[in-house]
């Protein structure tokens, strides 16, 4: 990710900090929001199988670790989203760091490193917007 949007990122979170919790828990909302956009092109690049596979007794459908990429449900991250495989399923994509990093037998596909470069900027973007948004209708409503 790109240290000028970090930066410009952190400055904003910073803001909302300094708002209050009311604010913050808003802000939950947007950040989950811009990482909707990222999780969705994740799951849109993540590598499914043309087959079934058998590991350790469980049978693995293919699209499991597509279905899996999510937006994670984390309550201390206060003021941040995280996205990746939510391995809250019965049967979670425990190998998915295979299929990313690659074995001796695997060729690595780094999908999710791909997509971060390619959507993170944008989401970025985007959570920057809609928490800028947020502190403006709050010193509307409270600053007036």
């Amino acid at each position: 990710m790109d240290a000028q949007f970090q930066r410009e990122l952190n400055d904003v979170i910073t803001k909302v900090k300094k708002l209050g919790p009311s604010v913050v828990l808003e802000a939950k909302k947007d950040l989950t929001e811009a990482a909707g956009l990222l999780a969705a092109s994740l799951k849109g690049a993540t590598p499914v199988s043309n087959k079934p596979h058998a590991i350790r007794g469980n049978v693995y459908t293919p699209g499991t670790s597509r279905r899996a990429m999510k937006v994670l449900p984390l309550r201390r991250a206060k003021t941040s989203a995280f996205v990746g495989p939510s391995f809250r399923a019965s049967k979670p994509p425990f190998y998915i760091k295979f299929i990313e990093r690659g074995t001796r037998h695997i060729k690595a596909r780094r999908f999710i490193e791909r997509t971060a470069e390619q959507s993170g900027p944008i989401a970025q973007d985007i959570a920057i917007k809609l928490l800028l948004r947020r502190i403006g209708k709050f010193e509307k409503e409270n600053f007036k």
